[in-house]
């Protein structure tokens, strides 16, 4: 019972550093570098940035542009970002690089419609 408490504890500490709120919203995403173009799956997706799977990895500090639809959950038409993000994070695995890439020039209106489709898996009415 303490293990689990101390678990949920470390895990809200953990939520409480993160400033957006995160969608595990999976897409296809097109990251041009200076050598050509990369293609990723996405993992997670926040106001701030996006986690993807690539099978190339990327140097931390790289800047690149990256597109992607983002899907709303009113079924309405794909909305297409088209912005440019920084590597801040890539750890390799045996599925590929996880990158973690933070947007740089998002437009708030874009911004605004992934803070909308983001769900707080820990809110509720309790």
């Amino acid at each position: 019972m303490l293990k689990d408490s101390l678990k949920a504890g470390l895990h809200m500490a953990y939520l409480a550093k993160r400033q957006f709120v995160r969608n595990g919203m999976t897409e296809g995403v097109r990251i041009q570098t200076t050598s050509g173009p990369v293609y990723a799956t996405t993992e997670d997706l926040s106001a701030g940035g996006l986690r993807v799977l690539a099978d190339l990895d990327l140097p931390q500090g790289c800047l690149c542009e990256i597109e992607f639809d983002l899907r709303t959950s009113l079924g309405g038409r794909p909305v297409a970002v088209k912005t440019v993000a920084k590597v801040v994070r890539s750890v390799q695995s045996a599925k590929g690089y996880h990158l973690g890439l933070q947007f740089i020039d998002l437009k708030e209106s874009i911004r605004a419609v992934i803070q909308a489709l983001s769900v707080d898996e820990n809110a509720g009415p309790f």
